[in-house]
């Protein structure tokens, strides 16, 4: 009788089709426990990346509908990530979406940025794209603020194209543009006071009023009371 031992073990050989032929055996079964269904939901996963990375989109549609409709525990974070971004896969503009990805990891932050641009013109940016876009000019910044002299045009730029965006609010994201104008601003490089009003001080979280402490114990203010 196969196990789900067994088809993880397949898995880790990269023998995907395999492996899935014996995690469908298991989903047929009456007794099927959760490492089972979890064991078939990997599965489909690897093959779902493996045809999506070699441009074999005949079988991602049927992988996609079987993986849609496994329950799997909302406690597996891993488990459900890899699940979303498996699915996304399945179609065109997520296939798109996971290129830029990739070019972040790599630290080509503006490539990334240009083709969530083109995803958003384009009419397919959701909310999570919009986010990656949003992340991708946070680090654009960054890496603009890290070197003398400043390129003070385009960081403006950035900062502004952010505030065009529709995100999440209060969010990690949103506070990290906040500190990121309020270190620009302290070279009189803009107003503060202007972007604060669009950034909109009623989105400060709970962790943007905690004071900083350095490594020798000294205090200093949150960016809550920096800004205001």
């Amino acid at each position: 009788m196969i196990t789900s031992k067994e088809v993880f073990d397949k898995r880790r050989e990269k023998q995907y089709d395999e492996a899935y032929l014996m995690a469908l055996q298991l989903m047929a079964s009456l007794e099927k426990s959760e490492w089972d269904v979890k064991a078939f939901a990997w599965c489909l996963i690897d093959l779902i990346k493996r045809d999506a990375r070699t441009n074999k989109f005949q079988n991602l549609d049927h992988y996609r509908q079987q993986l849609e409709s496994i329950e799997v525990s909302g406690s597996d974070d891993i488990l459900t990530n890899q699940r979303q971004l498996a699915i996304s896969l399945c179609n065109p503009n997520g296939r798109i979406a996971a290129q830029a990805k990739q070019l972040s990891k790599s630290g080509k932050h503006n490539d990334a940025a240009n083709i969530y641009r083109k995803l958003c013109d384009k009419g397919a940016g959701d909310a999570d794209i919009r986010t990656s876009l949003g992340w991708e000019l946070y680090k654009m910044s960054k890496e603009l603020m890290a070197h003398e002299p400043v390129n003070v045009y385009f960081v403006k730029k950035n900062l502004y194209e952010y505030l065009q965006l529709t995100v999440e609010k209060p969010s990690l994201l949103h506070s990290c543009f906040l500190q990121l104008a309020s270190k620009f601003a302290g070279e009189e490089r803009f107003s503060m006071l202007a972007f604060s009003r669009l950034w909109g001080l009623e989105f400060l979280r709970s962790d943007d009023w905690e004071k900083f402490v350095t490594d020798d114990e000294k205090e200093l203010p949150s960016l809550a009371e920096k800004i205001i």
